[in-house]
């Protein structure tokens, strides 16, 4: 692959994507609110799309309305944000399915309580001057040129590591045939990129859109629009808590899918796309135009309704069990919370 630099400054790009962080933990508070009650809660943050309802929330000061004060934790990876969750540092996190399951493997009381995403949070991309001659050959044939590959995730032995060795293994190929990097989140991936340290990526919005506007990658399939294999058609993020907090908690919960709800509403208004507009290109420090195709691409994939799915979250579960990722296909059964009971 070759090294050569490009001039599309994506790097300075990148280092603008980045959120403000308050990092402070709510006390827990059961029964209730009151109407005059505000809760602290922390919540996992990152520069990725999948925090703009809650980012637009906490702007908006729709939070505060229901009650409860959300107050940001950074979190550069799903093992971060498990790890600060035990600690008792984030009362409530997204998390993606692999790093939820890989909690319930080591009996973590984790629950989760809301849906996030109907397809996955990452997806594959393969930099632009990688050689692909068996692309016409499907995603299979894709993967079969990306043994001996040096693939970028966010860290490893998580889940952006398991989607890619995921793919290896659904094409009946060896997943060690290639080298996993941890490049963190698309503010550090991107550069990786564009230096040639890496040959592709498991990758998250902003990045995706980012990268392939600037010609940097190319996205011979995709698994979030249903080119890539179909045991692959899932929905791949929900919002957790430990059981504990849910259970001191649950009308926080109760509070949070409402104040979640009123953004995801507010975000697909199309009377309020400028707004929503100017708050995606601040919030992930991009300009507006890539904010507007960030939302075109992207909005349709979040969860609406939230509840938790079997029928599409369930196929997650047998898809990283087949793959050998977990011993057992853990369904909706094995964690959720029911906050209506």
């Amino acid at each position: 692959m070759s090294n050569r630099r490009r001039g599309w400054g994506l790097i300075a790009l990148a280092v603008g994507l980045s959120v403000a962080v308050a990092a402070c933990s709510g006390e827990p508070s059961g029964g209730s609110l009151a109407r005059d009650e505000i809760v602290d809660v922390s919540v996992a943050c990152g520069p990725t799309l999948v925090f703009l309802p809650q980012e637009y929330a906490m702007r908006a000061g729709t939070d505060r309305e229901h009650g409860v004060e959300l107050a940001c934790v950074h979190a550069e990876s799903g093992p971060e944000v498990s790890a600060a969750m035990i600690a008792g540092e984030i009362d409530l996190a997204l998390m993606a399915a692999p790093n939820l399951f890989a909690l319930l493997e080591q009996e973590v009381d984790i629950v989760a309580f809301m849906a996030v995403l109907d397809r996955s949070s990452s997806d594959l991309v393969v930099h632009a001057d990688f050689s692909l001659p068996s692309a016409d050959q499907g995603w299979e044939g894709v993967m079969r040129d990306l043994q001996g590959a040096t693939i970028g995730v966010v860290a490893r032995g998580a889940a952006a590591e398991d989607l890619a060795r995921g793919l290896f293994i659904a094409a009946g190929l060896d997943p060690d045939n290639a080298t996993y990097v941890a490049t963190g989140l698309p503010p550090t991936t991107l550069p990786a990129l564009e230096n040639g340290e890496i040959d592709a990526a498991i990758i998250s919005e902003p990045g995706i859109t980012l990268a392939l506007e600037n010609d940097l990658v190319v996205q011979p399939f995709s698994i979030r629009e249903l080119t890539g294999p179909p045991s692959m058609d899932w929905a791949s993020v929900v919002y957790t808590a430990t059981r504990e907090f849910a259970e001191q908690n649950t009308e926080v919960l109760v509070q949070f899918t409402q104040i979640w709800q009123e953004s995801l509403d507010a975000l697909q208004e199309p009377a309020d796309r400028a707004e929503v507009v100017e708050v995606t290109s601040d919030f992930l420090g991009v300009d507006p135009g890539l904010a507007e195709s960030l939302l075109e691409r992207n909005l349709p994939y979040f969860a609406n309704p939230l509840d938790l799915d079997p029928a599409r979250l369930n196929p997650a579960g047998e898809f990283f069990h087949q793959t050998g990722r977990f011993p057992v296909a853990y369904h909706v059964e094995d964690y959720e919370f029911d906050i209506h009971e």
